[in-house]
Parts: C-alpha cells; sequence; structure tokens
C-alpha cells in the first residue's frame, strides 16, 4: 500500500471519528453538520452548528434565564436590606446606650461614646491625608480650637475635613515631609 493511499485512510478515518463524536457532544436540541470535500487527494471538512429548537424552545430558555437572573437579584437586594437593618438597628441601640457593648444575631461590639467618635474621625483624616501627623498633640489641639472658633459640628465628617483643609492651606499643621509617609 502506498503512502498516499495510507493518508487517505487515516484522514477519512479521522473525519469519520470527528463527525461520530462531534455529533454526540453537541448540546441538547443542536446538531453539528459537517461537509467534506475531496480535491486532488486532499479531504477538508468544515463543520457548522445547527439550533434545530423550536421557537417555542428557544422562548422558553430565556424565560427561564430571565428568571433565574431575577431569583439573584431578588437574593442580592435582600441581603443588602438585612444588612442595612442590622447597622440601623446596632445605630439606634449606640444612640441611646452610647459606651455600652452590645449583641445583635451572634455578633458583639462596643457603642462609641462622643469623644470615641470624634477621635476616630480625627484619626480618619491620617488615614485619607497621607501627611498629616494625627499623633501629633499641636495638630489635635489646633484643629479643636478651630472648628470651636469657626462653629464646625464636632459630630460630622464634614467639619473635621473642612478644618483640616483650611488649617493646611493657611500652614498652621504639621505635616510629615513628601514621600516619608
Amino acid at each position: 500500500m502506498s503512502i498516499t493511499k495510507t493518508l487517505l485512510l487515516v484522514t477519512a478515518a479521522s473525519t469519520l471519528l470527528f463527525i461520530l463524536f462531534g455529533t454526540a457532544i453537541s448540546a441538547f436540541g443542536q446538531d453539528i453538520e459537517t461537509t467534506c470535500q475531496t480535491t486532488f487527494g486532499t479531504t477538508q471538512c468544515t463543520s457548522k452548528t445547527v439550533d434545530n429548537r423550536t421557537q417555542g424552545q428557544i422562548n422558553a430558555d430565556a424565560l427561564k434565564a430571565g428568571w433565574e437572573r431575577g431569583n439573584q437579584i431578588r437574593a442580592q437586594r435582600a441581603e443588602v436590606a438585612a444588612q442595612r437593618a442590622f447597622v440601623n438597628s446596632v445605630n439606634t441601640y449606640c444612640t441611646i446606650h452610647q459606651g455600652q457593648d452590645w449583641q445583635l444575631n451572634g455578633q458583639t461590639g462596643h457603642c462609641q461614646t462622643d469623644d470615641e467618635r470624634m477621635a476616630s474621625m480625627y484619626l480618619n483624616i491620617e488615614s485619607r491625608h497621607h501627611e498629616f501627623n494625627a499623633k501629633d498633640p499641636v495638630n489635635m489641639k489646633t484643629i479643636c480650637d478651630y472648628m470651636e472658633a469657626n462653629n464646625y459640628d464636632a459630630n460630622s465628617w464634614k467639619g473635621w475635613e473642612r478644618a483640616y483643609k483650611e488649617l493646611k492651606k493657611q500652614g498652621r499643621l504639621h505635616l510629615f515631609a513628601k514621600g516619608s509617609y
């Protein structure tokens, strides 16, 4: 048997296997159509997937996918709502019971006092503005005096941020050297 005939047999056998296995692997409601053409001893095959589902099946599949996505969105929204309710419950309790510990749904925590909350906001300036040295007692006194003199609300983040920016602009804060933070 010549080399050319052997290659043709191997090519024909592999094409037959491809056709058999290609059809077996196809998705439900789909077929793979394979067309082979032999020209001058060379065989070339092309395959295409044909969707043989009815329009009703296609619509039903799309509807099912839509319902599944809708259920996912509803579950995410329910989770967010539950988290908001949890946070609101803790905040409501802590407004009344400052400085006390809380326990809800197996979780525990500590309600900040006004002083702790203000100190937290003050230290938050350092996390937002890396050149600011929050541990410098002069900076703390400068910001507190400035807020008091200008009637800024110490219970809101906005008051702290505004005081910081104005004092920085005036050059009245001790800042880290650029690149050392």
